[in-house]
């Protein structure tokens, strides 16, 4: 089942509003304040609703012709997010009756393919009466043979403690909507696992000895066995669930732990103490969260609020490998609301539902990624207002890079007037180079200089005045490339580190060379010597356990500006020279 279409009427941000949806996993992406979170939002509250109507009245209360009264919630048993008070579910806290035909004045609707292929709808209307929420269905078409569809709607990680007891579905629900899925996640994976041992248990009264058939089935579809293998592929790690007795134990114990494959089975290490779940890291307990819910068979549509917010570009990566594997071996729909610039990058745009517009739709065409990941088009964006007045525009991999360049230049005795806008944006100039068209559309008088790393690109792509020569050139956007691997590359001179750390030339040549296997001291004699322009000088200054910083702990501006003019390297004072001609 999944469904096909979301509508809102008078629902927070989306006064009215209809939304299609795409079957399986799908990116919800936009600037701050364009609608993701009231998306997902007004979903939970469509499930909360149901739940509601199912539990007070029955399930017969959701079929036509039901000709039942509706049911009224307080603000304490409201649980499916978290509000100051009931009057913001409306747009602009207004909950008045308007142009609607009775009291209900916020609807919220759904329509979805069941497991026949029959398109279903169950719309919900909410009326709210000295602060008492009421809650009726205003349409519907299902009937005792439709098979309704659920929905979970989890925020990003966070709640979870030392003691966690075993909670009712309500209360569940209740932390999810309170945004601390953490308070409840050792209650999920305890109901995956106790799902296992029922199927476990049962092979065992069938059968004298478990079958490897069986075994095989299981490791292939039980959602606890999934966990398991996704666990040891992701973090090469493991989980012990204690068992749970309602009438004896208080607390859920969970245990996790570090291992490898023995005899084609996942053992822990011998030397390694298995430790509370607690006490992992933050991106482990989101990612296990987040797989370990979307796993559980209860849910037909998983709803995920940022759940990439405390994971690692890499683990992001690995995360939505993980939920589209479970998305198409189970049948699931997954919306996974994201800023991340890198998931969008690498998903395909016919996954990507942009809130950057009026009514939220699927971006038809790849270069549409573009504008939605520059953010251009938010009304919040500011260097988009200082840009339409300075109407010049630095493209650089990090500000960092402009503050070497000011450093460099100040050595030299040359002012860089300070009448741009610095637009930090790691990729290649032809991606810029979409950006600029973009902006351009806007601020017609627009110019651009960009400054790109080389990296692994061939020396042959840069020009001796260093242009770009991978892309052709457009009027107005100035490309620019390093000859060396990054601007980083450059602060390898012996000379100004030495001053910087208070240590001898000798000493860091030899330090380098050591630790590195690079002898910086030809920087004096060829600074376009191969070994330069193919070193990694981002480690050596910046990252590492035996990187400068780390050991003599000056960073890159402390060695910048040591430099003597006569020591800056010949690419530094032309990308200068170039820059202040580009912004006078």
């Amino acid at each position: 089942m999944h469904i096909t279409e979301i509508e809102f009427h008078r629902f927070k941000k989306f006064k009215d509003s209809t939304i299609k949806l795409n079957n399986g996993f799908s990116l919800l992406a936009g600037s701050n304040n364009s609608g993701k979170t009231t998306l997902l939002q007004g979903l939970a509250i469509w499930q909360f609703c149901k739940m509601v109507l199912e539990m007070e009245r029955g399930v017969g209360s959701l079929f036509e012709n039901y000709s039942g009264q509706g049911v009224g919630v307080s603000d304490d048993e409201f649980s499916p997010i978290n509000l100051p008070n009931l009057k913001h579910l409306w747009t602009n806290l207004k909950t008045q009756k308007v142009e609607e035909i009775d009291g209900y004045t916020l609807w919220v609707g759904v329509k979805w393919l069941n497991n026949s292929s029959d398109l279903k709808k169950l719309k919900f209307g909410l009326s709210l009466v000295n602060d008492r929420l009421f809650v009726k269905v205003v349409e519907t078409n299902i009937n005792s043979e439709t098979d309704l569809i659920n929905i979970i709607y989890i925020p990003p990680f966070a709640g979870i403690s030392s003691n966690e007891q075993r909670y009712t579905q309500a209360m569940i629900r209740k932390f999810l909507g309170e945004g601390i899925p953490g308070a409840v996640l050792r209650n999920i994976i305890l109901d995956l696992k106790i799902e296992n041992d029922i199927k476990r248990n049962k092979e065992k009264e069938e059968h004298a000895r478990t079958r490897s058939s069986f075994l095989k089935r299981l490791r292939s579809e039980d959602s606890f066995e999934k966990l398991k293998i996704y666990l040891e592929r992701v973090f090469s790690a493991g989980i012990n669930v204690k068992d749970f007795n309602d009438y004896y134990h208080t607390y859920i114990k969970i245990y996790s732990f570090r291992g490898g494959r023995v005899k084609n089975r996942f053992t822990r290490f011998p030397d390694y103490n298995q430790r509370d779940l607690m006490v992992e890291g933050s991106g482990f307990l989101q990612w296990l969260t987040v797989v370990a819910f979307s796993l559980s068979p209860q849910f037909h549509v998983i709803v995920l609020d940022e759940p990439d917010a405390h994971l690692h570009p890499m683990l992001q990566n690995e995360l939505i490998s993980n939920l589209i594997e479970i998305s198409e071996s189970s049948q699931k729909q997954v919306l996974f609301a994201t800023h991340s610039p890198e998931l969008l990058r690498n998903q395909d745009y016919n996954k990507i539902l942009s809130t950057n517009v009026s009514h939220p739709k699927y971006l038809n065409a790849e270069s549409q990624k573009v504008k939605l990941l520059s953010g251009i088009g938010s009304d919040f964006y500011p260097r988009l207002h200082h840009l339409k007045k300075q109407k010049k525009i630095l493209f650089v991999e990090n500000e960092s890079d402009f503050n070497l360049l000011k450093i460099f230049a100040n050595n030299l005795e040359k002012i860089i007037m300070e009448n741009f806008v610095i637009w930090p944006w790691a990729s290649r100039h032809s991606e810029r180079k979409h950006i600029f068209l973009e902006l351009r559309k806007d601020i017609p008088e627009l110019t651009a200089f960009g400054i790109s790393d080389r990296d692994n690109e061939s020396i042959e792509s840069v020009a001796d005045d260093l242009r770009d020569k991978s892309i052709s050139q457009l009027d107005g956007f100035t490309a620019k490339k390093w000859k060396r691997k990054h601007i980083e590359s450059y602060l390898l001179c012996q000379n100004a580190i030495s001053r910087a750390v208070n240590k001898t030339p000798d000493d860091i040549k030899n330090y380098i060379l050591e630790n590195f296997g690079v002898d910086i001291s030809i920087h004096q004699r060829n600074e376009y010597a191969d070994v330069l322009l193919s070193t990694d000088g981002k480690s050596i200054i910046d990252f590492g356990e035996h990187s400068i910083g780390s050991n003599f702990g000056k960073n890159k501006y402390d060695i910048a500006k040591m430099f003597n003019s006569s020591e800056i390297p010949q690419d530094i004072i032309i990308m200068i020279d170039e820059f202040i001609n580009f912004i006078n």
